[in-house]
């Protein structure tokens, strides 16, 4: 299985990282283009993002067009985002926009390895 991580927060990218890469084929993004170039390359079965899950951003656009561009490239990839705090108008509106499952920070290993888990056929 291959994860790509794509995360801007140092502390929460690692960890994930660290948690992951024991178990899985991890590769973290530095950007959008960075994320699409690893995507490309080799098919991946899980990406995670970092999401702006504030009211006021309402999930916002740029964020919905890389997931966009993501499942139209790779429609096998699924999608989870990653928000310190998000409520279920958001959560509805992101998962409604192709993202998966949205977990919340901190981030819980367990929680990560639910997610991860909870796809496999």
């Amino acid at each position: 299985m291959k994860i790509v991580i794509l995360n801007g927060e140092l502390r929460s990218g690692m960890q994930m990282y660290l948690a992951l890469s024991n178990h899985y084929n991890v590769e973290v993004a530095l950007d959008d283009n960075d994320l699409m170039r690893l995507l490309d390359a080799e098919s991946t079965d899980i990406t995670f993002m970092e999401l702006n899950c504030n009211q006021e951003n309402n999930a916002g656009g740029e964020e919905l067009r890389t997931v966009k561009k993501i499942l139209q490239k790779h429609p096998q990839t699924r999608v989870i985002g990653i928000c310190d705090q998000v409520d279920q108008q958001t959560r509805k509106q992101y998962t409604r926009n192709g993202i998966t499952r949205v977990i919340t920070k901190p981030i819980k290993n367990r929680e990560l390895f639910e997610t991860i888990e909870s796809g496999r056929a």
